[in-house]
């Protein structure tokens, strides 16, 4: 027949690393997002658990992981099953931060992460880059308002205005509030379905609301 059994337990590694943001309010890492660690096996849990609490402090979480880049100021974990760890961010500064598709979390072998029951040497398991996301931005254009400050013609001339209305606060795309942009600093931020002239300017009024200016 053939053959069957195995020649040693199975070592734990890790099958996944997941960004989630449970409010996906933006798309970038930001407090609230999680990284959820998924391992093929069942875990020991290392030293990072006593009795039946299975929170993780960031202190034992540094003692279990290193990371490729920066995960922020402060965070906090737990065990939700013994194969997985689930991450909370609560201070992103100084974060790299973890990268889609780039980041990646290697277990500390201090950590003595291990199958269960513990037969196998500790874990020192790579992950695979992180997958998931950090949201999906939400935020829409709700209205573009045509404006002639002097009412002087019906056409789209010098010095009518155009209005763009967000649906949230943006990030002004890296600019200052009340700051005058040039066309080509305007045209960074927009794609328009016709021309809006050779000339224009604009500017963030809020930090929801841009006034073009022909």
């Amino acid at each position: 027949p053939r053959l069957t059994g195995d020649f040693g337990f199975q070592e734990v590694t890790i099958s996944s690393i997941t960004a989630s943001d449970p409010t996906p309010n933006d798309d970038v890492f930001s407090v609230g997002d999680k990284i959820t660690i998924n391992f093929n096996v069942l875990t020991n849990r290392g030293f990072t658990t006593t009795g039946l609490v299975y929170t993780l402090t960031q202190v034992q979480l540094d003692n279990l992981f290193t990371y490729s880049q920066s995960i922020g100021r402060t965070y906090t974990g737990v065990w939700t099953t013994e194969r997985q760890i689930v991450i909370t961010i609560s201070d992103v500064t100084g974060a790299g931060p973890p990268g889609i598709g780039i980041f990646r979390m290697t277990v500390k072998a201090s950590g003595e992460l291990r199958n269960t029951p513990a037969a196998c040497a500790p874990s020192t398991a790579t992950s695979p880059v992180l997958a998931g996301e950090w949201g999906v931005c939400s935020m829409t254009i709700v209205s573009l308002v045509a404006d002639d400050p002097t009412n002087f013609n019906m056409a789209y001339s010098t010095n009518d205005t155009i209005t763009v209305q967000f649906s949230q606060p943006t990030t002004l795309a890296g600019f200052a509030l009340n700051q005058v942009l040039t066309k080509q600093q305007v045209d960074t931020i927009f794609a328009f379905s016709v021309s809006a002239g050779a000339s224009y300017t604009g500017s963030w009024t809020a930090r929801d609301a841009f006034v073009i200016t022909a």
